[in-house]
């Protein structure tokens, strides 16, 4: 049996008989073996840009497992009050919802790290009394698609919102009072955002499952996000109440003229409305 090459035999030899889509790694293995001290197991060799690289996979899962186990310890301090995640409380038991974290875990871990057991209860009791609890309760959990839970992450790291600790400022030796203007610089000024794309994206999906006349998507297009989430209430409450339904118009007339303005169609539980100054008519 021909005696292994070491990693960097292994790899000068691999970089120089390297043809892609021809010759590669798995065929390297198949003919050369694994380099010594590497198995399967342990490692994946592949090639990236014409050059073939290792990765640790033991490294990788002992690395991941720190990130759970951190992420664990971080909810459980961040939590204060009933622990539903999970619990088929937000998202129901079979539904494929996901549970995602309106007030990301990770970004608020560190104005945490450092304190002592009472000053941590004291910080998250404070994001409570504030009306922006953190952690695993519930009002800090949406329900999400797969897609929609997917798309709210990457467009958090695509404005720089959601990054790896490494580049968040450190808190660890700042004095907890000393952290709250900068906890009140992203509660106030950065998480707003977050939350107005994550509206967009429920909006997005409860306009796809409704069956929108032209005028009401006319006057969706027309609204803004909060006007948006007005319209798509009544919108929905119309239609499950059913054409004609008393309620449904007692709903459209009145709290329509304050969103939409005069002489603009609307949606009415009998069909199209215009509203007007002084009363509604249907077309």
């Amino acid at each position: 049996m021909a005696e292994q090459l070491s990693w960097e035999e292994w790899q000068e030899k691999a970089n120089a008989a390297y043809v892609k889509g021809q010759y590669g790694a798995q065929q390297m293995i198949a003919d050369w073996g694994y380099p010594a001290g590497m198995t399967a197991e342990g490692y994946k060799i592949e090639f990236d840009k014409g050059k073939v690289k290792r990765k640790d996979r033991v490294g990788r899962r002992a690395q991941r497992a720190r990130a759970t186990s951190q992420r664990q310890s971080a909810l459980q301090v961040q939590t204060v009050g009933t622990d539903v995640y999970g619990k088929g409380v937000v998202t129901p038991k079979g539904s494929q919802l996901q549970e995602h974290h309106k007030r990301v875990v990770g970004l608020y871990k560190p104005f945490f790290e450092g304190l002592n057991p009472a000053e941590t209860k004291e910080l998250a009791q404070w994001f409570v009394d504030e009306g922006a609890p953190l952690g695993n309760v519930q009002k800090n959990l949406e329900a999400l698609t797969e897609q929609e839970h997917e798309s709210i992450h990457t467009w958090m790291k695509k404005h720089r919102m959601q990054v790896s600790s490494k580049k968040f400022p450190s808190f660890k030796n700042v004095p907890l009072n000393e952290r709250f203007p900068a906890v009140l610089t992203y509660l106030e000024q950065i998480q707003p955002a977050a939350d107005e794309e994550l509206a967009r994206i429920k909006q997005s999906r409860l306009i796809d499952q409704l069956n929108l006349t032209p005028a009401e998507r006319r006057a969706l297009n027309a609204a803004d996000l909060k006007g948006k989430d007005e319209l798509l209430t009544k919108i929905k409450a119309g239609k499950s109440r059913g054409a004609g339904s008393p309620m449904g118009t007692q709903l459209i007339g009145g709290p329509m003229t304050d969103i939409m303005p005069p002489s603009q169609e609307g949606y009415g539980p009998g069909g199209i409305i215009r509203t007007i100054p002084t009363a509604h008519e249907r077309l």
